[in-house]
C-alpha cells in the first residue's frame, strides 16, 4: 500500500478510499470486485467503547508527572485517548500537555547548552543549541505508562529536529488539544505497534523483537 506525506511529516499506514489506482480498492483489484465496505464503531456511553481508550501517566527520563487520571478521562462522547494512524503527530489533552511542558522547561534548564525560542512549525517547545549539532543526543525518553505496560519512546519519537539560519534546534513533537488526546505515527518510531481486535489489546514491540508487550 502506498503511502505519500511532505518534508519531516511522511508517514505510513494511510488507508487510501479514493478513485485513484493508488486507492486501497484498486489495489485489490478483482479480489474485491471493486466494492469495500467498512464499519464505525458508535460512542454511546451505554456501549463498551470505554475498552478501545487508553488511560495512562507520563514520564520524562523515568521520573513521572503523575498526571491525574480523569484529564484522560472520556465524558459525554468527548474526550478519551485514541491511536490514530492517520495523524502525523501526538496530540495531548492541554491540562495533560501543560504538565508535561512544566517539566521539560524544567529538565532543559539544567543544560546550558541549549536555549529556549520561539515556537517552530507547530510545535510549542522548542530549544537551540549553543554548540554545534548534536541531534537527539541528551534529549529524554518520553514513557507512556498504559495500563499493562510502559510505552518508552525514544527522543526521534518524541522530538522533532530541524535547521533554523544553519543552527540546529528541537522540538517537543507534542501538541495540545482542547478535548481529547491522540498518539500519532511519529511517536511510534522504532515501535512496532499490533492490535489484536478479537480481544481489545495492543501489542508493541520496542525492540523489534518477537516477544511484545501488552499495552491495552
Amino acid at each position: 500500500m502506498d503511502s505519500y506525506g511532505t518534508g519531516g511529516g511522511n508517514v505510513a499506514g494511510i488507508l487510501g478510499l479514493g478513485w485513484s489506482s493508488h486507492s486501497y480498492v484498486n489495489q485489490l483489484g478483482p479480489i474485491a470486485q471493486a466494492k469495500f465496505s467498512y464499519c464505525l464503531q458508535t460512542t454511546h456511553n451505554n456501549n463498551h467503547t470505554h475498552n478501545t481508550y487508553l488511560r495512562f501517566d507520563i514520564s520524562i527520563a523515568g521520573s513521572r508527572l503523575t498526571i491525574p487520571a480523569n484529564y484522560f478521562r472520556r465524558r459525554s462522547g468527548r474526550g478519551g485517548t485514541i491511536i490514530n494512524t492517520g495523524t502525523a503527530y501526538t496530540f495531548l489533552v492541554r491540562p495533560a500537555y501543560e504538565m508535561l511542558e512544566r517539566a521539560l522547561v524544567n529538565y532543559f534548564s539544567r543544560m546550558p547548552s541549549v536555549f529556549r525560542i520561539h515556537r517552530q512549525r507547530f510545535f510549542n517547545l522548542c530549544y537551540q543549541r549553543t554548540t554545534t549539532r548534536g541531534g537527539f543526543n541528551n534529549l529524554p525518553t518520553i514513557t507512556f505508562h498504559l495500563s499493562k505496560a510502559d510505552l518508552v519512546v525514544q527522543p526521534q519519537g518524541a522530538f522533532y529536529l530541524g535547521d533554523t539560519f544553519r543552527r540546529e534546534y528541537f522540538c517537543l513533537a507534542l501538541v495540545p488539544k482542547n478535548d481529547d488526546s491522540v498518539i500519532g505515527m511519529h511517536i511510534s518510531k522504532q515501535i512496532s505497534i499490533v492490535p489484536e481486535i478479537h480481544e481489545f489489546v495492543l501489542h508493541s514491540h520496542s525492540d523489534g523483537g518477537s516477544n511484545p508487550n501488552i499495552v491495552l
